[in-house]
This record gives structure tokens, C-alpha cells and sequence, in this order.
């Protein structure tokens, strides 16, 4: 199925104006488009939206983001190297 038969269906439906601003402000919240967090929610249920306020709570968590990141990309090499028939250093 290509992704235009995929989204050829279309749904209307009217909401409250107080939960409108509530879908809107979870949605900025995880930087989704209103079709994906739709959709998103539909898929994976409805869990708990927390907005992180503090500047330095969102530094580190960027942070974190970063080392995990590299620890995946390390793990991916290492993964590489050993499918390839290469062995460890010793």
C-alpha cells in the first residue's frame, strides 16, 4: 500500500475549544504535526505529555541524548567490524 492510498482517508470530528488547546499544547510539546501526533496516538495510546520549564534540565537532557547517541554509533561499529568476520583487539 503506498502512502498516498495510506492517507486518502480523511476524518472530521468537532472538539472543545479547551480541548483543542490541550491537544495543540501536548503536540508543540512533542514538536509533532497534527496528523502525526494523531496518529501517533491512536497507534501507541495515550500517555502523559510532561513539559520540561527548566533551561538546565533541557541542557542535560540534550546531553544525554548526545552520549547516547555515541554509545549507539560505537556499538554499530563494533557490530560492523565483528558481521564483517574482523576480530577484537586483544
Amino acid at each position: 500500500m503506498s502512502d498516498k492510498e495510506r492517507k486518502s482517508n480523511q476524518l472530521n470530528f468537532r472538539l472543545p475549544k479547551d480541548d483543542i488547546q490541550l491537544l495543540e499544547t501536548q503536540r508543540a510539546a512533542l514538536k509533532m504535526t497534527q496528523v502525526k501526533f494523531i496518529s501517533h496516538i491512536i497507534n501507541n495510546g495515550i500517555n502523559e505529555v510532561i513539559e520540561v520549564c527548566s533551561p538546565k534540565l533541557r541542557e542535560d537532557i540534550v546531553t544525554i541524548e548526545k552520549i547516547f547517541s555515541q554509545i549507539g554509533n560505537n556499538l554499530n561499529q563494533i557490530a560492523a567490524a565483528l558481521n564483517s568476520g574482523k576480530q577484537p583487539n586483544q
